[in-house]
């Protein structure tokens, strides 16, 4: 019994995780005035959720006696139809004040992609300035899809949504006998979301500090480029080697490309790009000052179409070169070859430095035995719970334990 209780607990959970991520816009069915079908409601409650079968079959049954208009707008959430501005008027008055609703659905799973704006009676237009449809449709044309016009920047919402309401009315006054419907390709709330989301990942690029160079070659980017010195005392920092983005040379010879920081310890790396599907640095090409094989502190290479990246740096071992010098090192070191000649506008996904048994690895190993180690414990002190073998008779001789029991 409480193996399916839990089982159920994390069905429901799942669902609703999966639910959050799904597409649900409103959708608003209304008629001109002067049609006079009779549309009865939908049997599914206005206030929960439709799915997209749902709602096909729904619209499928409404085609049987009349033509639809179907407007779709780019983004759409349900305070949107109900958006006033400062004068307390309201963006869709048209639709509110000059036409029959016939239904509010507030949440339909992907409203404007179902079968019925897809079929093949289905004929694709667009409001012009005079709100007329553009190409004009066919008098036998059953489904009309209207993409309206997305809001520019310069104006307000309310300004745009207000636009689309005297276009949908203006269209309206022109099929009187047709049922219109009222969408979105979007919930403008998962709109809003993305936007933030790409917001903040602009912002959080604008603000990386350290120098990047993209050439038609390969991609490179660190923060800061660094020399410890031999003699240097334990809580004495790092001295910072100046280098610029013109102080970066990346160029290919066949199938290797070597790139060169030009700088106070020039170095020269030297990557093996081939024919295999994994590109690698080859150590014992790229050098300082073109004497001896440098001493790098890890192996730097990835996949095709991958980038390398070592947040904790990139070390270089110097001491056979500079004298003064231990080593230098290039503090949270990204680099991409690119193939094809083009440059990137971002990196590809990286192929980390980090080893498999990194601290977060470590920490998860070491809270899954932990939980394991409980959850045995538990399972054993259950397993020794015993029950009595005899039980007292309250209409009988009372029952007596002696000590050898």
């Amino acid at each position: 019994m409480v193996k399916n209780i839990v089982v159920a607990i994390l069905l429901s959970l799942v669902c609703n995780t999966l639910a959050l991520n799904e597409n649900f816009s409103p959708v608003l069915l209304w008629k001109h005035k002067d049609n006079p079908n009779v549309i009865e409601n939908s049997v599914i409650s206005a206030t929960t959720k439709m799915s997209q079968r749902d709602f096909e079959s729904r619209v499928t049954s409404l085609l049987v006696d009349q033509k639809i208009v179907f407007f779709i707008l780019p983004d759409l959430c349900p305070e949107d139809l109900g958006a006033k501005n400062e004068d307390n008027i309201k963006a869709f008055q048209n639709i509110a004040s000059k036409a029959d609703i016939v239904e509010y659905i507030p949440y339909v799973e992907n409203a404007a992609d179902n079968k019925v704006t897809q079929g093949n009676n289905v004929v694709d237009a667009s409001v012009s300035t005079t709100n007329d449809l553009e190409p004009e449709p066919s008098s036998n044309a059953k489904v009309i899809v209207v993409q309206l016009p997305g809001y520019h920047e310069s104006e307000s919402k309310f300004h745009w949504l207000a636009r689309c309401d005297r276009a949908m009315h203006g269209v309206s006054q022109k099929y009187k006998d047709a049922l219109f419907i009222l969408s979105s390709e979007k919930n403008s709330r998962l709109q809003q979301q993305e936007e933030e989301h790409s917001r903040k990942r602009r912002a959080a690029d604008d603000t990386k500090t350290g120098t990047i160079y993209n050439g038609t070659d390969a991609a490179i980017y660190f923060e800061g480029f660094f020399k410890h010195m031999k003699n240097q005392k334990k809580d004495q920092d790092d001295t910072q080697i100046a280098i610029s983005e013109s102080d970066i040379e990346a160029s290919k010879k066949g199938s290797t490309l070597i790139v060169s920081f030009k700088s106070e310890i020039p170095i020269t790396l030297v990557f093996d790009l081939g024919e295999s599907q994994f590109w690698s640095l080859n150590i014992t090409e790229s050098s300082q000052n073109e004497k001896k094989p440098l001493n790098v502190s890890l192996d730097m290479g990835a996949p095709t179409n991958f980038s390398f990246s070592c947040t904790s740096g990139v070390r270089i071992n110097v001491h056979d070169y500079v004298p003064d010098v231990e080593f230098v090192y290039f503090k949270r070191f990204q680099i991409q070859p690119i193939f094809d000649g083009k440059k990137i506008d971002k990196f590809a996904d990286s192929y980390d430095c980090t080893g498999f048994t990194s601290a977060p690895i470590w920490a998860g190993l070491f809270i899954t035995f932990l939980l394991l180690g409980i959850i045995a414990g538990g399972i054993s002190c259950i397993m020794d719970i015993r029950t009595m073998d005899r039980f007292d008779d309250p209409k009988g001789k009372t029952i007596t334990v002696t000590a050898s029991e």
